[in-house]
């Protein structure tokens, strides 16, 4: 609830902004420790979509940083681009000729606009976790879509990110689809800031 206060107040801009600080300097602090970073994905309000200095300020956000722009992943639900597309289109273009990685979260949870997906560069297509309620509930029909989504955003160069698994039947599913990278409880709880540092240092160490 607190979300759409802010943004009816202006304050999601302040917010957002401070976030994707924080991820900056997480993602330093990892560098220079020699631990394997991963991408991690901020999430940012359409509000936005208004902004002509939004590519800008966060591209010098990251250069201060000195972090690779490969490490950003710049995320917007469905809805937002959708609601607001033409502004949508202007910024992330900018925000691709910046270089950072652009996804599009909750996918199926709005329009699922296939007019969307053809006209924004995004790079990364994050299933809505409704899609592996559809698996279950409507059985083969529900299962042929989400792969036909899958193969369809392969076809059209986009990463695909299965949110919400927590089974083994629902991990051997979307494997067998094709689906790039898939998150959830069935890998891992949220865990905290130290927890998420020592996981990736020993992964550095295995590798």
């Amino acid at each position: 609830a607190f979300i759409g206060l802010f943004e009816r107040n202006g304050q999601i801009i302040k917010l957002d902004h401070y976030m994707f600080e924080t991820i900056c300097a997480k993602q330093k602090q990892l560098i220079e420790q020699g631990a394997a970073a991963l991408p991690i994905a901020v999430n940012f309000s359409k509000a936005h979509l208004y902004d002509r200095g939004f590519a800008e300020c966060l591209s010098e956000t990251a250069d201060k940083a000195g972090i690779p722009k490969s490490l950003l992943e710049i995320e917007f639900t469905e809805t937002a681009v959708t609601d607001e597309t033409e502004n949508a289109l202007c910024s992330i273009r900018e925000l691709k000729r910046a270089g950072f990685v652009l996804a599009m979260d909750d996918f199926g949870s709005g329009y699922s606009s296939l007019n969307t997906l053809k006209d924004l560069p995004f790079d990364v297509l994050k299933l809505d976790r409704g899609f592996l309620q559809m698996s279950s509930e409507s059985g083969d029909r529900g299962r042929k879509i989400i792969c036909g989504v899958i193969g369809m955003s392969k076809e059209l160069s986009f990463k695909t990110v299965a949110e919400g698994v927590e089974t083994e039947e629902q991990y051997d599913f979307l494997r067998d689809c094709g689906c790039d990278v898939i998150q959830g409880y069935y890998f891992s709880r949220p865990v905290d800031d130290d927890t998420y540092t020592a996981m990736l240092m020993e992964q550095s160490r295995k590798m």
